[in-house]
Parts: structure tokens; sequence; C-alpha cells
């Protein structure tokens, strides 16, 4: 068993020795091919012609040409252009045993090029050596079509069609509106780019674009106008309404354009430019604009087309908030807290004020806060002022409360009326003041802010009159007239009831005196002290007092001087106090000139001194006014000075505003106020704010 085993092996062996000793061995060739000639065919192109020297053994799938420009293939370049980096002219299968073609995409006339034939296997490419030639011109691209979807839109698709195309990205150099863009999938004929992210169009359109397509390609240069169905924008109207800010938002879709600012129209005609920002679905554009209204009208420019808008901006109202209260001075700075004021525009943000009087003047402002000042423009206005802010048209809901802390407010006009300089001639009377103007005598309303004309003196004698005077004994209304003494006549007194108009005239002084130094009315009298006597010559000065009994209507010389220093008498500041009637005056006083507080004395009709000042004021005829704990006297040049009762020394106070605005002496108290006449107002003066 053993041996047969390996006889059959020895066999087995034998046979394929002999089998392979029998087949015959085929050697493999390469393909060869050889550049035969170039020849320039006058404005069609190049035409290429090459030879095949060998087929070689492998299955030839592509023969062709490759050329591309050289410039150093006459110093030695012999390698030449290869497959994807030059232009290819390119055939399926195996050539005959020549072939050519006329190229003509990617020459450019004048310039050196190199080509090369090829023949391509499924394993590898072979290539002739090259050839070297300058190009004459030739017809190059040719543009056929453009194709893209309607309507376009940035970074769109557009395809170009035509003859003649390079297949080097190197050659192509194409741009719409000037704008470059990228060429990519390079065909045969055709290659394709995206629309640029962004364009510029000078010209306005309606429903369409002009689109200026440029295309250069190998030297060859083409400019194409195209009128392109551009995509329209859509505007929405923002949900949630906006703020104030440094930017406000136009919402929508396609929006996006080379155009820089937003148009804001405002009802006088006038136009505002605003810088803005174009996406494709948000315009950012600035706020700085005084809005007239919550729902601005505004026009923006997209892509050469001016749209006008109407409620794609909805702003928030501006709104104060509640229960604010602030004390302050005309003047100083008012701070105001809210939501969405106008930070960017502080002239946008109005002040509506519940009183006419004042005015508001702009500060600072940011979101949340408006600072301002009030000032006055010489109208009446009250303590009290209710402040809301107005801001695009809008009112707030919410107010403040602004209190003016200033010492003295107008508080009613007062015109047409004309005051007597140097006379007395005001006083108060329970609820009303009366004030005398000649013949007419006026009823002022403190309380309700109003002043009425009470009655006219009839024209017979009162015309006559040179001085008029008005007193009171707190009850009645005591009007003195005054003759040129002169002229042999004495003064009249007419004593008035305010409520009921009831009227007395009482008989002439019986004595010669002219501008009573002193003059007032107590205990159902009627007193005058000092004056002057105007002769026909001359003028003498009286020290004489004189006295009127109402009951008896009769006229008396009183015993005693008026206390006057100098041969010219010096006037008493008459004033009622706590019950009692009192006088400043200034008098000498151990050889000096002193002021004095003097204090009348019913029983002996006559005054008594009850205090020297080291000060001198100089006294006015003017009553003095007491109000509450204070008196303010009637002085010539300190006109800011109130004394507390039962103290030694005059303080100073601050009116508020310039004593230019006031009429010397025209003053009085009421409801513990004290009160001054100026220029066709009536100011208040609160001693709390002093």
């Amino acid at each position: 068993m053993k041996s047969l085993r390996i006889s059959l092996i020895s066999a087995m062996a034998f046979i394929l020795v002999a089998s392979c000793s029998e087949e015959q061995v085929v050697p493999r060739t390469n393909p060869q091919v050889k550049m035969s000639a170039v020849e320039n065919e006058a404005s069609l192109g190049v035409k290429f012609s090459a030879t095949i020297q060998d087929f070689g053994s492998d299955q030839i799938i592509e023969h062709g040409f490759i050329y591309a420009q050289t410039t150093n293939f006459e110093y030695g370049e012999t390698e030449g252009p290869k497959i994807g980096g030059g232009e290819q002219i390119a055939f399926s299968g195996a050539p005959s045993e020549s072939f050519s073609e006329i190229a003509k995409a990617g020459l450019q006339g004048g310039k050196r090029y190199a080509v090369r034939a090829y023949l391509k296997t499924a394993e590898y490419t072979v290539y002739s050596s090259p050839l070297s030639f300058t190009s004459q011109t030739t017809s190059g691209f040719q543009f056929e079509r453009l194709q893209y979807a309607e309507p376009l839109y940035f970074g769109d698709t557009v395809t170009v069609f035509g003859k003649n195309l390079s297949n080097q990205i190197s050659n192509y150099a194409v741009s719409v509106n000037g704008q470059a863009v990228t060429v990519f999938d390079l065909q045969k004929e055709s290659f394709r780019f995206l629309l640029p992210s962004m364009l510029s169009f000078n010209a306005p359109y309606q429903s369409s674009s002009y689109l200026e397509f440029s295309f250069d390609i190998a030297g060859k240069s083409l400019g194409i106008i195209e009128e392109v169905k551009f995509r329209e924008p859509e505007f929405s109207i923002n949900p949630v309404p906006q703020n104030y800010g440094p930017r406000l938002e136009i919402k929508g879709k396609y929006m996006r354009s080379d155009a820089s600012y937003v148009i804001a129209r405002l009802a006088n005609g006038e136009e505002r430019t605003l810088d803005a920002v174009y996406t494709d679905s948000v315009i950012f554009f600035q706020s700085k604009v005084a809005f007239e209204s919550l729902n601005p009208k505004l026009s923006v420019v997209v892509r050469g087309k001016t749209y006008d808008l109407e409620n794609a901006v909805r702003l928030n109202p501006t709104e104060l908030e509640p229960d604010q209260s602030i004390r302050v001075k005309l003047g100083n700075t008012i701070s105001l807290k809210g939501v969405n004021f106008n930070s960017e525009i502080p002239e946008a943000n109005e002040i509506i004020l519940d009183e006419g009087g004042l005015y508001f003047q702009p500060i600072s402002v940011t979101n949340d806060t408006y600072s301002f000042q009030l000032n006055y423009k010489e109208h009446p206005y009250g303590r009290q002022i209710r402040v809301r802010s107005k801001v695009a048209g809008k009112v707030s809901n919410n107010s403040a409360e602004v209190f003016l802390t200033d010492p003295g407010i107008p508080i009613m006009s007062y015109s047409g009326v004309q005051l007597t300089y140097g006379e007395s001639s005001i006083v108060t009377v329970g609820d009303f003041v009366y004030q005398r103007d000649g013949r007419r005598v006026f009823r002022i309303d403190p309380k309700n802010r109003k002043v009425t004309q009470l009655f006219t003196l009839p024209v017979t004698g009162y015309d006559k009159f040179v001085y008029y005077y008005l007193l009171t004994d707190g009850q009645k209304l005591f009007l003195y007239d005054d003759y040129y003494s002169y002229g042999n006549e004495g003064g009249v007194l007419t004593v008035i009831d305010p409520n009921t108009g009831d009227k007395q005239v009482f008989p002439s002084m019986p004595f010669l005196i002219e501008q009573p130094e002193a003059m007032y009315a107590q205990d159902g009298a009627f007193y005058i002290e000092g004056g002057f006597v105007r002769g026909e010559f001359d003028i003498t000065y009286s020290k004489n007092r004189y006295k009127l009994d109402l009951s008896t209507r009769e006229w008396v010389q009183l015993p005693g001087e008026f206390k006057g220093y100098r041969e010219v008498s010096k006037p008493y500041s008459i004033f009622d106090f706590q019950g009692k009637k009192y006088a400043f005056s200034n008098e000498i006083v151990s050889n000096q000139e002193r002021l004095v507080l003097k204090s009348f004395n019913p029983s002996t009709e006559s005054w008594i001194t009850e205090k020297t000042y080291l000060e001198n004021y100089q006294v006015l005829r003017f009553p003095s006014v007491a109000v509450g704990d204070y008196v303010f006297p009637q002085f010539s040049q300190n006109h800011d000075l109130r004394i507390r009762w039962g103290t030694d020394s005059f303080e100073k106070w601050d009116r508020g505003v310039g004593q230019f605005n006031f009429l010397e002496g025209f003053t009085f108290g009421f409801n513990g106020m004290f009160y001054q006449i100026g220029i066709q107002l009536i100011w208040e003066f609160d001693q709390s704010y002093f």
C-alpha cells in the first residue's frame, strides 16, 4: 500500500510540468502618441493633430488634447500640461491612427501655450511630447442663456449656458452688479454660481430689477443686462410693541438690501433719515426722532424701491410710576420715575402741567427717569401741580404731584387796575381785600382768585381831589380825599359798608392840611396827624393832630404833636395786631435817628413808644402787615424784612423772585399769608418756606 501511494503522486507531478512547458508567453506594451501639428485656424481657433505610434496592449478608453499657457517652454520645459492642469479636449474610446480637433475654449490671442496629446486606459494615462504655439484671436466663450428660479433672491443659483467654455476655474471672472461671484460646477456647455449675499441697486424699480452680469472667461469679456423679477420684501406687524431705545426693529422676510437708512415721515411733511442695518428678517434702525404716534409712519428703501409702512412698528406708551410726590423749588431739578421714556431724543418727552403759569425745561433723560426744571412765565399758578408725561402723542395715565416750596407764587392776575403810587389804598376786611383806584373800589377775592369792581364814586367832587386814601377799622371802608390846601378846602371822608354798599359822607375837614403823615380809624373815630399846608408861594409843615368823631360828625384838633424830628414830618407805618394798633416810625433818640415801635392808647388818644431799635430802617407811609406771629414792616429800601413779635431784631427772608416784580407798599395779609401786588399779578408768600 505505501509504495503505490508514492507512485501516484509522482505521476501527477510529471503531468503538470509537461503542461506548463507547452504554454506560449505574450509580452505587454503601452500605447504611444505623438503631436503631429498645431495650426491657427484664423478666428475659429487652433487645430491640434496627433498620430498613434502604438495602440499598446491595453484598451484605450479616452483620448484627446491638453493645453495650457506656458512661460518657460523655450527654456527647457518638457513636461507640459497634464489632465487637470489645463484646458482639455476629450473623446471617448480609442482613436483611429490619427485624430485632430480645433480648440476654441480658453485661448487668448497673443498668449504662448503648450499642448500635448494623451491616451487614457483604465490604469494609466500616456502623453505625447509637448509642442508650443502662440494663439491668434479666437471666438472664445459664446453666451447662450441664463437659467434661475423666479422670483430671484440672494444666494439663489444661476446657471450660465454657452459654448467654448473653459474648464479651468482660474479662467473665470464673473460679477453681478459689480459684485464678484464664485463659479462652480463647470460643464462642457454650462457653469453655475450663487447670487451674491448683497447687491447694490442704484436705480429704483417697480416689479422687477435690472441686474448687470459681467463675464470674463479666458480673456473673452461679455456684459449682459437682464430684467429680473426679484423677490418682494414682506413686512409683518411685530406682535410685541417696542420700547424706545438705541434702535427699533422692523420685522419681515426678504428685506436684505444695500440701503442703510429708514425714513420717518412727520405730520408737517418733514422727513427724518435714520441710520439702519438690513437683514433678511429684521431691519434695525435708530430711534433718534420725536415720533408723533405710537404707530409711526415710516418708509424703507429695499433694493431700490421705497415702501411706506403704517403698522410695521408699534411703540409702547410711556408711563409714570404711580404715587410720586415731589417737593421742589422753581429752577431746581425734578426727576420723574417711569418706564419707556425716549432716552434718545430728550425733547421728545413732553411734560403736561395743569398750571398754565409754568413751563418745563428738559435736563436729562434715561429710559426710566426724566429730569427737568419748572420755570415761571409770568402767569398765575398754584403750589400743587399735577404733572403727566406725553410722548409720541400719548399722555400718561398716571400723574405725579409736584409741590412748590418757593416762598412766593403768583396766585392770580391783577391787570387793568391803576395802582396809585405812594398812597395807602389797600385793606383787608373779612374774607375780602379792597383796593382803591381813584374813584373806583375793587374787591379782591384771594380764595376764589378773582377781582371785581365793587363800585365807582360819583364824579361830582371826587374828580377834583388830588390824593386818595383807603383805610379800615376792620369792618368798614374809610375813603379820604385831599384837596390842594391852598384852595382853602379840607379833605372829605366817606365811610362805606362793603357788604351792603351803604355810604356816609362826612363834613369836609375844617383844618387846612394836605397829605397827612398818619391816618387811622379807631373806636368810632377817624384820625389824621402831620402833613403840610401848601400856600400860594410856600409850603408850611404841620405837626398837628386831628380827629373826626363819626357819631357827632365833628372835627376837632387833638393836643400834642405828630412826632417828627425834622422840618419834614416822618410818616407812621400803622398796623393792627392782636387787637391793638401799632406803628413803626423814625425818631431822634439821644441825638441819633432810630426806628421805634409805638402803640396807640385809645383812652388818651396818644402814641406810646414800645421799643427802640438799633437799626434805623426808613419807614414808608404804607401800613405794615401782621401775619401770624410776624410783622412785615414797610421800609423804603429793605423790602424783605420781617420781625417775630416780641423779639428785638429783624430777619431777612427770600422772596424767591426779584423785587422789581412788585409795587412798593401794595401788601396785605389774608388767611395767614402775606400778599404783595406785582405787575399784573398778585403774589402769595407762605412763611413756612422762607
